[in-house]
C-alpha cells in the first residue's frame, strides 16, 4: 500500500512539473498513458483467461489420473493404452494453452519497453523542435 501511495504521488507530482514546465510537450506526450494501460489490461485479460483455462484442463487430467489409478482393474478393462492415450491428450492440450499464456508475458512486456523508448524519442524530438537551447 505504501509503495503504491508512493508511486501515485511521484506520478502526480511529475504530472505538474510537466504541466508547469512545458505544456505542449506534456500533453502530448500525456497520450501515451491510457495506451500503456490499455495494453496492461487487455493482456491480464488474456492472461487471466488462458490462465483459467489451463487449470481446467490440469485439474481434469489429474481427476482422470486419480480415478484411474484408484481401480486397476477398472483400467486393466477398458485398457491401459486407450486411457493413456486420454490422459496424454488432456496433458497436451493444458501444454498447448500453457505456451499460449507464456507468449502473452514477453508481448506485454516488449510492447511496453517499446512505448516508453518511443516516448523518450518523441520528448526529445519535440523538445528539440520547440526550443534548441535546453538539448545539451
Amino acid at each position: 500500500m505504501a509503495q503504491t501511495l508512493s508511486s501515485f504521488s511521484t506520478f502526480v507530482s511529475a504530472l505538474i512539473v510537466a504541466f508547469t514546465a512545458q505544456p505542449k510537450l506534456a500533453v502530448i506526450l500525456f497520450f501515451f498513458i491510457p495506451l500503456s494501460l490499455f495494453i496492461f489490461i487487455s493482456s491480464s485479460v488474456v492472461l487471466r483467461r488462458l490462465g483459467g483455462e489451463l487449470i481446467s484442463e490440469l485439474s481434469y487430467a489429474t481427476a482422470f489420473a486419480k480415478q484411474v489409478l484408484s481401480s486397476v482393474v477398472t483400467a486393466q478393462a477398458f485398457g491401459v493404452e486407450k486411457l493413456v492415450i486420454q490422459y496424454d491428450h488432456r496433458l497436451i492440450k493444458g501444454q498447448r494453452i500453457g505456451l499460449k499464456k507464456a507468449l502473452v508475458f514477453p508481448f506485454m512486456l516488449g510492447t511496453t519497453y517499446s512505448l516508453l523508448h518511443l516516448n523518450y524519442g518523441l520528448a526529445f524530438c519535440i523538445l528539440r523542435a520547440l526550443d534548441k537551447s535546453l538539448i545539451v
